[in-house]
């Protein structure tokens, strides 16, 4: 479900909810015509999945806005930033995930300079997911005007 964390629908007749907990996966579905419909159901996996969290401290789960998950194997100098090239021409790329769906926003090095469009793509991936990570800070063009850490 749009707009549900951990909450899918799977089928036209039922929704799954799915938490992570301690590296153990919690997941149960709830089929609509056992509980009155699609929004009765919906109401009923919310409950359950606010148990699960609240029952192992997790609750501010929720509060998070975006997905900004670093992977094991990043290599590039700051997570969610990276340069790369557009039709031949330098840029820098910021992206976060929203829902399931890979955001990017690109920012012309010809038209802002390294530095600047380097920063521009720091002030997006700040903006939408908060302290910046950085992985090579010796790759790094220059040091972001954001708050980061050095991994």
């Amino acid at each position: 479900m749009k707009g549900h964390k951990y909450i899918r629908q799977i089928s036209n007749i039922s929704l799954r909810v799915k938490v992570t907990v301690k590296n153990e996966i919690i997941r149960k579905t709830f089929l609509f015509d056992n509980f009155g419909g699609k929004q009765q159901t919906l109401k009923f996996a919310i409950k359950w999945r606010d148990n699960i969290l609240k029952k192992n401290n997790l609750l501010d789960r929720l509060k998070t806005r975006h997905s900004c998950s670093m992977l094991s194997n990043n290599i590039t100098p700051l997570i969610g930033v990276f340069d790369a090239q557009n039709n031949g021409y330098p840029i820098w790329v910021a992206s976060y995930s929203k829902n399931g769906v890979t955001l990017k926003k690109r920012f012309s090095i010809l038209k802002h300079g390294n530095c600047k469009a380097f920063n521009l793509a720091c002030e997006y991936r700040y903006n939408n997911c908060g302290l910046l990570r950085v992985n090579r800070e010796d790759l790094l063009p220059c040091l972001p005007n954001y708050p980061y850490i050095i991994l």
